[in-house]
């Protein structure tokens, strides 16, 4: 919590860290941020201060020179510019818009919530060259460490290829503080097989000395220099030898995009690699920074003739995973609603994206408040601060840090927040199929790498004559009216499994897709669309070259696509896994902004 806190300042946020040295009478006392109120800071006249912030206290040490705070906890120092004036404090940080606090308490001693008075500690004297010499604090997402170098393509084809970048034995703890070893494998992917990884297992397993096999697991991935690192860890905490090394790696990659049988799993070729530990050099790789902690008040306000959305605050929380918290208030302009929506916070950058439901009444002309927490499991990273934010059909850009980068004109459906959903759950999905590193084809014999979504309808249901000529695949894009064209290439996937029984009455051997205009973004959307017209309908057979659609969406607040596969009613097949629906390939698929 102590690191996390000494990053915000770096930001204009909400927390400040410090030295020491002789206080000034005027800063002592109690100061809360003046943005939401989130955290009181308490300047002593000792020259100590404490941060009280989600119910953790904070201390550290400060010193003011002319309008210079230094602030410090344990061995980090930040320097700020500083100003007091009608009990307002003004921090501003290095390239950063000043931060305010108000004064809470006044006192010309000690200022302290203990009954006993405390006893004043003498001053340390700090190295003024010392505090000097300290760089901007630094949050990582994924901390650099060096392996021993070893580059060997393990994995090559016409849309890229898969090599390996080093490996390295480490000397840590264990959950229970026991000294133990653990591996670690960097695999560099690169050229459109960068976008194939979702449907590519990789089978990792590593001999090590002694004769112990053990298997690898992904722990994470990270873009570097227009190539994707994959680093693999394997957790060896009973081996207790430190001179212990990775002899060999066996592996082989399984596609996940199809059904594959235990049998043809079995026929998968693994193959192997040497490690001789002999010096090659060595290579760092992580390094990767997080998004700090953030507070903002970005005085937002979403309209359209039904209803207002004011976001009044905006708060970037870090820990094993980052939380973005947006809140703000709800206002219907014409009626009454009671709603079950979507609300979606999209990294456009990197297609992270995040869902959260809002449920509840809401009374015309009443503001409600309303609150959602986004959760970024994997983390954001520091290049990874704009966002945008959609709700109740609305939608507009949230930025998480003080960067001037701005949105590119051009949005890749592969990078945009989905709400796909299909009729065998009811839940919200923000997922869709992609090639594995062996491509997909469709029935007119392309193969297909970068760009490239699958949609795949699912057979859930009755199988006992059910009389719905087709199953469903539902997909909402969210637009908030930001977006002037939506273009995409459609076409069929090659089914690698036959059919069996395609035998309800009236169905067509072919894909059928229509596009909706979506109002809001609700949790489940059945057949409510079979009573409006489609914006356009576009029908794929077995055969048919890829189809270009062009879709103005200049006033649409979403987009919803239907997508309908011939049914299946052969139950012994379904769960044999012998069938599949045909899948829609979206490829190519932008977004143009307005």
């Amino acid at each position: 919590m102590k690191k996390r806190i000494i990053g915000i300042i770096c930001v204009l946020s909400i927390l400040v860290i410090s030295a020491c040295s002789k206080a000034d009478e005027e800063i002592v006392g109690v100061w809360e941020d003046n943005l939401l109120g989130l955290a009181n800071y308490e300047f002593k006249k000792d020259g100590k201060f404490t941060i009280d912030v989600d119910d953790e206290l904070i201390e550290g040490k400060y010193k003011m020179k002319g309008d210079t705070l230094t602030l410090t906890v344990d061995d980090e120092t930040r320097k700020v510019k500083y100003s007091i004036e009608d009990d307002i404090l003004t921090l501003t940080p290095e390239n950063e818009d000043p931060v305010e606090f108000v004064r809470v308490t006044k006192d010309k001693g000690a200022v302290s919530t203990n009954t006993e008075p405390e006893e004043e500690e003498p001053i340390e004297e700090e190295d003024d060259e010392v505090e000097e010499d300290s760089g901007p604090y630094v949050e990582y997402l994924y901390h650099e460490f060096e392996l021993k170098k070893h580059e060997e393509v393990i994995f090559e084809n016409e849309a890229g290829r898969i090599s390996t970048i080093g490996y390295g034995m480490f000397e840590e703890k264990d959950s229970e503080g026991e000294m133990g070893m653990v591996a670690r494998v960097a695999l560099k992917v690169e050229g459109e097989l960068q976008e194939t990884l979702k449907e590519t297992k990789f089978n990792l397993s590593g001999i090590f000395t002694g004769g112990i096999q053990e298997d690898f697991s992904l722990d994470y991935t990270y873009e570097d220099k227009g190539s994707t690192t994959l680093i693999f860890v394997n957790d060896l905490y009973y081996v207790e030898d430190p001179n212990a090394e990775l002899l060999r790696l066996d592996y082989s990659f399984l596609r996940t995009d199809i059904y594959v049988s235990d049998e043809d799993k079995d026929k998968i070729e693994v193959q192997n690699i040497l490690f001789d530990n002999s010096s090659n050099g060595t290579v760092v790789v992580g390094g990767v920074e997080r998004l700090p902690f953030g507070v903002f008040a970005p005085e937002i306000t979403m309209e359209d003739e039904d209803k207002t959305v004011d976001i009044t605050g905006v708060f970037v929380e870090v820990d094993t995973s980052t939380k973005v918290k947006i809140n703000g208030d709800i206002t219907f302009l014409n009626e009454d609603r009671i709603v079950n929506e979507v609300m979606v916070l999209n990294i456009p950058s990197t297609g992270k994206s995040a869902f959260v439901k809002l449920e509840g009444e809401y009374f015309k002309g009443i503001p409600t408040p309303f609150e959602a927490t986004f959760i970024f499991k994997n983390g954001i990273e520091m290049e990874e601060n704009i966002s945008e934010f959609y709700v109740l059909g609305l939608g507009t850009e949230i930025r998480l840090s003080n960067d001037n980068n701005r949105l590119s004109d051009i949005l890749p459906i592969n990078k945009h927040a989905l709400i796909y959903e299909n009729d065998a759950y009811d839940d919200v999905l923000g997922d869709f199929n992609s090639p594995s590193i062996y491509g997909t084809k469709d029935t007119a014999g392309n193969l297909f790498f970068q760009n490239t979504m699958i949609f795949a309808p699912n057979f859930y249901g009755d199988f006992d004559g059910y009389e719905e000529r087709y199953k469903n695949e539902e997909i909402t894009i969210p637009l908030g009216k930001r977006f002037k064209e939506f273009k995409v290439t459609l076409s069929m996937i090659e089914g690698l499994l036959k059919y069996e029984n395609v035998d309800v009455p009236g169905t067509k051997n072919e894909l059928v897709v229509e596009f909706y205009e979506s109002v809001y973004f609700p949790t489940r959307r059945g057949t409510v669309y079979n009573k409006q017209e489609p914006i356009k309908t576009v029908v794929i057979k077995p055969g048919d070259q890829p189809q270009d659609i062009s879709i103005d969406v200049s006033n649409l607040n979403g987009l919803f696509v239907w997508v309908k596969s011939p049914l299946v009613t052969d139950f012994d097949a379904f769960i044999e896994g012998r069938i599949e629906a045909y899948e829609l390939i979206f490829k190519d698929g932008i977004l143009i902004r307005k």
